[in-house]
């Protein structure tokens, strides 16, 4: 394994709740909380393009209905977009959100817009 690699997958991030940042202070529709670790962590495996899945544990609270909660265009467009099947709508945009408010990350297509190279094959959610 390349140094940094071995690196990220020993690094362990304190699960300590008290170390954990409300990223959304000054939104009134919820509550998104995470350990700032976190975010230098997925930061670094993004600026770096490693091949590397992350699960990152994140607390998300609203009192609202969730199609009530003011979103991105992007989480938003998930929400009303048709996709390849079941109830995954909510999840998907709330997702996405999260990727949006931690990261900066940008909507460039839904499930369904995506061209896929065989037709059986799994499809990504956005």
């Amino acid at each position: 394994l390349v140094p940094i690699f071995k690196t990220l997958i020993d690094y362990s991030v304190p699960t300590d709740q008290s170390l954990w940042t409300n990223l959304t202070a000054n939104n009134p529709f919820y509550d998104l909380w995470m350990n700032p670790q976190c975010i230098d962590m997925v930061k670094h495996v993004i600026d770096n393009d490693l091949p590397h899945s992350l699960f990152i544990t994140n607390y998300f609270h609203s009192s609202y209905h969730p199609k009530d909660i003011k979103v991105s265009k992007g989480a938003k467009r998930l929400m009303e977009d048709p996709n390849a099947g079941g109830c995954s709508e909510l999840s998907e945009s709330f997702s996405y959100e999260i990727l949006k408010q931690c990261f900066g990350a940008k909507l460039l297509k839904t499930e369904m817009a995506i061209k896929y190279k065989y037709k059986n094959c799994k499809i990504t959610d956005y």
